[in-house]
């Protein structure tokens, strides 16, 4: 069951593409706006080169949507006003379709980009 408070997230898919050097770069296509109940799984505070840090798992659920379903791959964009850099990055890590009912989906989130720039 879905409470609490809704937030809508940005799902993106990832694609190789090759760059000039012979390299590769992943480039991010917008796929779909998705509304959903948000909240904090876990936190553990890590402290590496004389920087204190969070590492936290996030749970994100969301109705099932039919036109497109969100893979490990993918990762997920939070925009927001409320931070300096103006939007926080979540990579899928798990995905739960309780039942196999098709009727909602449990993400598991590690986030990527942090408030203000950082990166776990």
């Amino acid at each position: 069951m879905l409470v609490g408070p809704r937030v809508n997230l940005l799902l993106q898919r990832g694609t190789y593409v090759k760059d000039n050097m012979g390299g590769s770069v992943v480039t991010w296509k917008d796929l779909a706006l998705l509304g959903g109940v948000f909240s904090n799984l876990s936190g553990v505070e890590i402290d590496a080169y004389s920087k204190a840090s969070v590492k936290a798992k996030y749970k994100f659920e969301i109705d099932y949507n039919f036109s497109v379903i969100p893979q490990e791959a993918d990762q997920l964009v939070l925009i927001t006003t409320s931070v300096p850099t103006g939007q926080r990055i979540f990579q899928i890590t798990w995905i739960k379709n309780p039942g196999m009912l098709n009727r909602n989906l449990t993400l598991v989130l590690d986030e990527l980009k942090q408030p203000g720039g950082e990166t776990s």
